[in-house]
């Protein structure tokens, strides 16, 4: 079983850049098919600051999932 530690460190390289910035081509490009959109935005859409907040609370403080969660006054 991973810690939360090791969950949160896993969901923070999922929106890590890399060094090169190669990662972000697989986040904003086209999903096609028909979908309009990328990845991100449809995380952004699917994450309602609610979700977010109780994702924090269970993995910790993740890049997306804390930005998310900090709109909820926003919603």
């Amino acid at each position: 079983m991973a810690t939360k530690e090791e969950v949160t460190e896993y969901i923070n390289a999922q929106f890590d850049s890399g060094e090169d910035e190669s990662l972000n081509n697989y986040w904003v490009q086209s999903l096609g098919g028909g979908i309009p959109g990328n990845r991100l935005s449809m995380i952004q859409e699917w994450t309602s600051p609610e979700v977010a907040g109780i994702l924090q609370k269970l993995v910790g403080d993740c890049y997306l999932i804390t930005r998310i969660a900090r709109s909820r006054s926003n919603s």
